[in-house]
């Protein structure tokens, strides 16, 4: 107890510096915004008679391919390289759907937040065309917007 008493000073002075460096370090990581549109994917009405389920693993790679991103891209005005850095598709599956669903989860992360809500919803836009073209044959699945990025 006598050490601790003699050596309370530095102690004080050591936590102030280590909370002083944490801030500094805080305060210098760049700063990401997540803005993130969500998609129910369900096969087509044509397509219900055959029992198709979707495969919700193959459209989340499906959302962040390379024909989604180049569409997405077009309308960002950059690069499909660039967007696909930012952008990630997800699934959460639930207990009451048996550990699937069928909303898929498109977000983007950017440094500021109106480029993030308009990345997610190009992207969500970009995919819900590709998924909905009535030119592609045999299209077994069709997208529905079900919350827009924010």
């Amino acid at each position: 107890m006598t050490l601790l008493r003699r050596n309370v000073l530095w102690l004080i002075l050591a936590m102030l510096a280590g909370a002083a460096g944490a801030l500094l370090i805080h305060g210098s990581l760049p700063v990401r915004y997540v803005s993130t549109a969500e998609v129910d994917v369900e096969p087509n009405i044509d397509a219900l008679n055959i029992g198709y389920t979707p495969n919700m693993v193959t459209e989340q790679e499906v959302a962040t391919s390379g024909v989604v991103l180049a569409d997405a891209a077009l309308s960002l005005g950059t690069t499909p390289t660039a967007l696909a850095k930012d952008l990630s598709a997800t699934v959460a599956g639930t207990s009451a759907t048996g550990g699937t669903a069928n909303v898929l989860s498109i977000s983007c992360a950017m440094p500021a937040a109106v480029s993030a809500q308009s990345c997610a919803a190009a992207a969500a836009d970009a995919y819900m065309a590709f998924r909905n073209n009535s030119n592609q044959p045999k299209n077994p699945l069709s997208a529905t917007l079900v919350t827009p990025a924010s």
